[in-house]
């Protein structure tokens, strides 16, 4: 572990949290990123993905919240590509509800994060070879993602 950074004195951060990161001013004007622990607890995230394979839009909206910047930044940094970083983080959330119903008790974070890796390892095998039969495919994803996250009720 190393040096105790200002968070670890008990010195409140200058910046607000930022999902999961602190970012606050160290000495002079450089920045220091520091990863801390999840902001909700594990079992809130289970008892979402509980609900969602229940089929409520409004858990599927709230842990797209929680999740879609660190799938994104997951499989951008994978990826070294914003816009199929973007269809990779559309087609795991996708996946998610698909899979919500059948899903075994694991620790959700690491499970949305799984799907990424796989997502994103899938998309550069098949970069390497593109086919007729992917075209129009992140449409679809796009299409299913925005219909899944529109509030009830409206078409």
């Amino acid at each position: 572990m190393g040096p105790p950074t200002a968070y670890d004195r008990g010195t409140p951060p200058t910046a607000p949290d930022l999902g999961g990161v602190r970012i606050w001013a160290s000495s002079g004007a450089s920045m220091v990123i520091q990863h801390t622990r999840p902001l909700i607890a594990t079992a809130a995230y289970d008892r979402l993905v509980q609900r969602i394979a229940d089929r409520e839009p409004a858990a599927f909206s709230a842990l797209y919240r929680l999740m879609v910047r660190s799938v994104f930044v997951r499989s951008r940094m994978q990826l070294r590509d914003a816009a199929a970083a973007v269809v990779i983080t559309r087609a795991v959330f996708v996946e998610v509800w698909r899979l919500a119903p059948t899903r075994r008790p694991c620790d959700t974070q690491a499970w949305l994060l799984a799907i990424t890796d796989r997502r994103s390892a899938e998309h550069l095998r098949s970069s390497a070879r593109p086919t007729e039969l992917t075209a129009g495919y992140d449409e679809h994803v796009a299409a299913e993602l925005s219909a899944l996250l529109r509030p009830s009720g409206t078409t």
